[in-house]
């Protein structure tokens, strides 16, 4: 089952490895994750917006970590 984007945003911002991981690597730590394909599309268009809007309406602050 793929995880939800919102819960690999939680994880980069508490787990350091996986944030080390995705500074190294973004679109291959996302779709090692498990996100959906429309998930790991929005990382490799960079496109910060969506996933901001994304993560607001799961009510979360987000910390978007640009690459």
């Amino acid at each position: 089952m793929a995880k939800s984007i919102e819960e690999f945003l939680v994880e980069l911002d508490t787990n350091s490895e996986l944030l080390e991981k995705y500074k190294k690597d973004p679109i291959g730590t996302a779709k090692k994750y498990g996100l959906s394909d429309e998930d790991v599309k929005l990382f490799e268009d960079k496109n910060w917006d969506e996933l901001e809007k994304r993560f607001s309406d799961a009510k979360r602050a987000v910390r978007v970590i640009h690459y």
